[in-house]
């Protein structure tokens, strides 16, 4: 059997060129989408904005169908492994979901702009439905992070008798909607907050919320 030839530096730099375009293009269609809105950018203003031909845009990217999608791949995969993989760890399950929460706040607020991105359009973070319309990618990650984990961390804290809620899943959605209160009044305040402070009064509805044991 024949070995598979190596790649030849002409493909290798294709393949690098097509990596740059890609993080350009996302970067790019972030902003814009927390400016104008995913339905008011066109894809000849992500072209515009990074600098680059539309020919040399829909190489890269089938269409802005395409670039919406791996916008939340690039930023979901980061946003959802705190709470990923706390329902993996053991003990106890408050402090599990506590620093996953805290870690989740400090990474939403390094890209404000995504966080401006997803309140703009306008939809429930704790409805799968309406994250599915919006992208296949954010419904996945909905699925594991929300659904998912947080669940699962929620069902382990009950579980254990640090928590009291009678639905896991439905207590995992009202986490996130806490979640996307607490970044929207850090937003409104002009992002004057540190992640601690936004954190700490979040944290304080979260226990409310799961009337946690202190």
């Amino acid at each position: 059997m024949s070995k598979a030839s190596p790649r030849s530096a002409r493909e290798r730099a294709r393949d690098a060129r097509e990596a740059a375009y890609r993080d350009a293009v996302v970067d790019a269609a972030e902003r814009l989408f927390a400016e104008r809105g995913v339905d008011a950018t066109k894809m000849d203003d992500v072209a515009a904005e990074v600098g680059i031909s539309i020919a040399t845009l829909y190489t890269v990217f089938r269409g802005k169908a395409d670039v919406v999608d791996n916008v939340h791949r690039t930023r979901l995969a980061a946003l959802t492994l705190p709470s990923v993989e706390a329902a993996e760890r053991s003990g106890p399950a408050d402090i599990r979901l506590r620093e996953a929460l805290r870690q989740g706040i400090a990474l939403h607020l390094e890209h404000p702009l995504y966080v401006r991105m997803l309140l703009r359009e306008g939809f429930a973070w704790g409805l799968r439905s309406a994250i599915s319309a919006q992208s296949r990618e954010g419904a996945g990650f909905y699925t594991e992070g929300v659904g998912g984990a947080l669940a699962r961390i929620i069902q382990q804290g009950t579980e254990q008798g640090v928590f009291e809620t009678g639905s896991a899943e439905r207590s995992a959605r009202a986490v996130v909607m806490l979640q996307q209160l607490h970044l929207a009044d850090w937003l409104d305040g002009d992002e004057r907050e540190t992640a601690e402070e936004v954190f700490a009064r979040y944290w304080s509805d979260i226990e409310r919320l799961l009337a946690r044991r202190r």
